[in-house]
């Protein structure tokens, strides 16, 4: 039997990175992050690493 689960939180849109960096921060190193790249390069995208 296959066993799917939907995310809890999904963040999409305009400047959704600046908002999700809270909850993300929260979720420690178990996140899974599905982006362009253009985030990956952006200076968000570290701020939600450090």
């Amino acid at each position: 039997m296959a066993h799917y689960l939907t995310p809890e939180h999904i963040f999409t849109g305009r400047d959704c990175l600046s908002e999700a960096v809270g909850y993300l921060k929260q979720c420690g190193k178990k996140a899974l992050l599905v982006t362009g790249p253009y985030v990956v390069k952006s200076e968000m995208f570290a701020d939600c690493l450090s």
